[in-house]
């Protein structure tokens, strides 16, 4: 009887530590999730204002955080005083967010999120109101594109 007893406890402690192991290792996971989330924005924020000299051109590759799916991005002009709320926006979360006014940068993971606004983006012609952008091999390649107070946000192939 009390080797079962033994064996129980024994159950007991190396399920206890299975589940905190578990446990941490989701932990360790989300938080770098999160830093690379935070990295990207500082990135990709920092490049949009940097280059935004009319005529720069640089291409630059950022390493997609973890979850994400796409990169969008709603052109600055539809933030102006009295610009029109852009049609063909079918994202919920996006079309809300430039209805307020509040976000123009936006990550698609499992949900669609905000990511920070800058008045710099531009888009090409063509790909207004917003353009996603897809990773490839874990990476986005960026062309951006300076326009004098804009960035134009282009992928590259």
């Amino acid at each position: 009887m009390s080797h079962v007893f033994t064996y129980l406890v024994i159950i007991l402690v190396v399920g206890v530590v299975a589940l905190m192991g578990y446990k941490a290792v989701l932990w360790l996971i989300e938080t770098q999730c999160k830093q690379q989330r935070i990295g990207f924005e500082q990135s990709l924020l920092g490049f949009i204002d940097e280059y935004s000299d009319y005529g720069f051109s640089e291409e630059e590759t950022l390493k997609a955080p973890c979850d994400v799916r796409e990169a969008c991005f709603v052109d600055s002009k539809y933030y102006e005083e009295g610009a029109a709320v852009p049609g063909g926006i079918t994202d919920k979360v996006i079309k809300s967010h430039v209805l307020d006014k509040t976000d123009n940068i936006f990550i698609i993971t499992e949900f669609t999120e905000p990511m920070g606004f800058s008045d710099k983006i531009a888009l090409k012609q063509e790909d207004q109101p917003y353009k996603c952008f897809k990773p490839r091999v874990g990476e986005f390649k960026f062309l951006f594109k300076g326009l004098g107070r804009k960035t134009q946000i282009e992928s590259v192939d």
